[in-house]
């Protein structure tokens, strides 16, 4: 019997077995199932997925996935470790963390980084940020005025780069700043084509992985500050009971998650403001009326809750953490259908916040969905931009924070003159993003 035969045979007997009351499976090849498509746009096969209900299979090679787009089926997902696993899948790319583990490593990971993310440090780490970013910002006031078309999603990431990362203990060089966009993108799609079927490290992808290495071995030999409190990264120095070979995994996790999605979101914002203007000039009266021409701080957000409502629908319509990954640990019925023990599970976030039956008008782009009295009538799991449960992202109030800040910032600046039109195209890995980024022409405001 060759390959293809035995992986056939395997695949017949798990249909054979199958339960009456199963999902409804989405056709793919013979064998291969979905693997070619979903290796490369997962977002593709998982919208094509949400037209055939709310729990859907598919196949990748012989082995069965559900793809669960209803808040009902969501929440025993996320509330219940012992159920449900966390998916381990980024660890090809940040090993061993607080992000990829589970069970009792989890839980000390977690208890370590809690300080770094209590109210008083996010505070003042955005604070921190803003003043960074200000100055960084004369850098887009020179694309402006030489009329330079820029992609906002790449120079987002440049941003965050150097006004996020050092409060967190890292120092990005400026080649490494301009390298970095390119670098995350390719190790993203290679740790997910390793996790979709295997994939070798190209040259490329291994020249990735050693600049991110460096920053984080030359950040470790940096001495520390000794006139501000110590970084997430002096603390892990610090601590002894933790094994130097384990500190690359938990910087790795920080240095990707505070340059990667939080920028990523903030681009949406400006799609979303470009394709919605009255929504953008509404926001620019916010600011002119509670800022003037001060820079914002972290306590003048407070009195911008339209902007926040802004960002609040932005990750509603384009959430960068698209979907989330479990595996069942024993049988389980979802909405009335069969799980087997040890099955991925993958919950639609994008699909989820365009359920029509939880979302009126979900295509619609309207901020007003967060105002207070109809975030209180909401289902508690129909918008997981961060997660829910136990393992809601730990640095959500850090991450919103610091893409309010910027937004004010840019919005008291520029206008935005798109060089593209119509919808973004998507593609969905462990991230979601616009495969062209956000072309566009800057416009400086005069005051």
């Amino acid at each position: 019997m060759n390959f293809v035969e035995h992986m056939s045979a395997m695949y017949r007997s798990w249909r054979d077995r199958e339960p009456i009351n199963s999902a409804p499976v989405l056709p793919g090849m013979k064998v291969l199932g979905h693997l070619p498509t979903f290796r490369s746009n997962a977002f593709a096969v998982l919208s094509e997925a949400s037209t055939l209900g709310d729990v859907v299979r598919f196949d990748l090679l012989h082995t069965p996935v559900f793809f669960v787009k209803h808040p009902d089926a969501v929440g025993p997902m996320l509330d219940s470790q012992e159920l449900w696993l966390r998916g381990e899948g980024l660890q090809p790319l940040l090993g061993r963390n607080v992000l990829s583990m589970n069970g009792a490593e989890w839980q000390a990971s977690r208890t370590f980084a809690q300080p770094t993310f209590h109210p008083k440090m996010t505070d003042l780490v955005a604070q921190d940020f803003v003043q960074r970013a200000i100055t960084y910002l004369d850098k887009w006031h020179s694309w402006a005025r030489s009329q330079t078309e820029v992609d906002l999603a790449r120079e987002a990431i440049c941003l965050f780069t150097q006004c996020a990362t050092p409060a967190f203990g890292f120092r990005f060089l400026p080649e490494e700043t301009e390298a970095f966009p390119a670098a995350i993108l390719r190790l993203q799609q290679w740790a997910f084509a390793a996790l979709a079927g295997g994939k070798r490290r190209s040259r490329k992808v291994s020249q990735d992985m050693a600049m991110l290495d460096g920053i984080i071995e030359r950040s470790l030999n940096r001495p520390p500050a000794t006139d501000q409190p110590p970084t997430y990264l002096d603390r892990l120095r610090q601590d002894h009971s933790i094994p130097r070979d384990s500190l690359r995994d938990h910087l790795m996790l920080m240095l990707i998650a505070s340059s990667d999605n939080p920028p990523n979101t903030f681009a949406f914002v400006i799609k979303a403001l470009l394709d919605n203007p009255e929504w953008e000039e509404a926001a620019r009266a916010e600011i002119a009326d509670v800022l003037g021409d001060e820079p914002p701080t972290v306590a003048s957000l407070e009195s911008l809750p339209l902007l926040s409502r802004i960002v609040d629908e932005t990750l509603r319509y384009y959430p960068p953490v698209w979907m989330l990954a479990r595996h069942s640990t024993r049988d389980v019925e979802l909405l009335e259908h069969h799980i087997p023990a040890g099955t991925m599970a993958l919950i639609g976030t994008y699909f989820i916040h365009r359920h029509p039956e939880f979302w009126e008008d979900p295509e619609q782009f309207n901020p007003d969905r967060f105002l207070p009295h109809r975030e209180a009538e909401r289902h508690r799991y129909a918008y997981l931009p961060f997660g829910s449960g136990p393992r809601r992202c730990i640095g959500s109030r850090i991450a919103l924070q610091e893409v309010r800040l910027l937004l004010a910032l840019f919005l008291q600046r520029f206008r935005v003159i798109p060089t593209h039109t119509g919808p973004l195209p998507l593609n969905g890995i462990f991230a979601l993003r616009s495969t062209i980024g956000v072309p566009c022409l800057l416009q400086e405001l005069t005051s």
